[in-house]
C-alpha cells in the first residue's frame, strides 16, 4: 500500500472511533429504584427514576422487556409509564432529551429489574 493509503486508513479509523463516541444505545437508559417509606394497600411503594444519559442525542419510543412481571396496586400515570403486552413504554413513546429524567412510583412486594428493549435515537 502506498504511503498515502496508510493516511486514509488511519483517518477512517479515527473518524470511526469519534463517531462511535457520539452514538447512543440502550446503555444510555439508566434507572434507579428506591424503597419509599409508604405502604399502599399492603404493598411496599417503590420510587423509580429513569434517566437518559446520552449527552448528544434524544431518544424516543423507549420500551422495556419482560413487563409481564410488573404489577402494581398503585395507579401509575400511563403517559409516564405503561404496560403494553409484555413490554412497558416510557413517556408514551415521546422524546426524552439528553440528561432528562422521568419519575414514577409503584407499589408491589418486590422491585422490578427493568431491561431496556428498544429506543429510537434522534441526533
Amino acid at each position: 500500500m502506498a504511503k498515502g493509503g496508510n493516511f486514509w486508513v488511519f483517518a477512517i479509523l479515527i473518524l470511526g472511533l469519534l463517531y462511535t463516541g457520539f452514538t447512543c444505545d440502550l446503555n444510555n437508559i439508566q434507572y434507579e429504584v428506591e424503597r419509599s417509606e409508604r405502604i399502599i394497600l399492603g404493598e411496599q411503594e417503590w420510587n423509580v427514576t429513569m434517566l437518559q444519559t446520552c449527552p448528544n442525542c434524544s431518544m424516543s419510543n423507549i420500551t422495556f422487556r419482560n413487563c409481564n412481571n410488573w404489577l402494581t396496586v398503585e395507579p401509575v400515570d400511563p403517559t409516564i409509564f405503561s404496560k403494553d403486552g409484555d413490554k412497558c413504554v416510557l413517556i408514551d413513546n415521546n422524546i426524552l432529551k439528553p440528561g432528562q429524567h422521568v419519575n414514577f412510583s409503584y407499589a408491589w412486594d418486590t422491585p422490578v429489574v427493568w431491561i431496556p428493549d428498544s429506543a429510537v435515537v434522534i441526533c
